[in-house]
This record gives structure tokens, sequence and C-alpha cells, in this order.
């Protein structure tokens, strides 16, 4: 039997290297990414993907990307909510600015 080929949807891809790279330069993304197993990725409208999951305590995880910005709300006890700025590699082309970058 032969496997199922597939694509990545491109905005996928960057939602998954955004937060690997986050992890790699935020202590926070990394603590987050350590206590939450699994995350699900959850297509959107308009071709966007979100990342979610469950904490080993209960808490829920949520991570987006937005043109510039990874967005990151872990909750716990407290809501946090952190956005890290994307480098230039990972930021997304938006039709209509010069450069075609925010």
């Amino acid at each position: 039997m032969t496997r199922a080929a597939f694509t990545v949807p491109p905005e996928l891809r960057r939602l998954r290297a955004a937060w690997a790279w986050a992890q790699s330069v935020n202590r926070f993304a990394a603590s987050t990414a350590a206590k939450c197993g699994r995350m699900v990725e959850q297509p959107q409208p308009q071709g966007c993907y979100t990342m979610a999951g469950r904490t080993e305590t209960g808490g829920g995880v949520s991570v987006s990307i937005g043109p510039a910005v990874l967005h990151l709300v872990r909750v716990e006890n407290t809501p946090v909510t952190i956005r890290l700025p994307l480098p230039a590699d990972l930021q997304a082309a938006v039709p209509g600015m010069p450069g075609g970058r925010p």
C-alpha cells in the first residue's frame, strides 16, 4: 500500500516554523511547550491556522500568527499573553505594503 501524498499549506508551515523559533528564543514559549505535550493544529477561516493544547495541569494554550507577530496565550490561574515580533524571514508578505512587509 502506498502512502497518500499531501502538501502542508504554506501558512501552517509558517506557523510551525514560528513556534519552533519562539521556543528557541523565548523562555516563556519554551516552558509552555514543555508543559504542553501535544498541540493540535486547527484551520481557521481565510487559510489561517492556530495551534492549541492543554498543559499538564489542565491549563489552555493557544498559538496564532499575524503578518509580523506570533501570539501566545497560556491560561493557568491567570491568563498570560505574549506577542513576539517575528524575524524578517518568518513575516508574511502583505499586498499593498512597500517591500511587502508590515
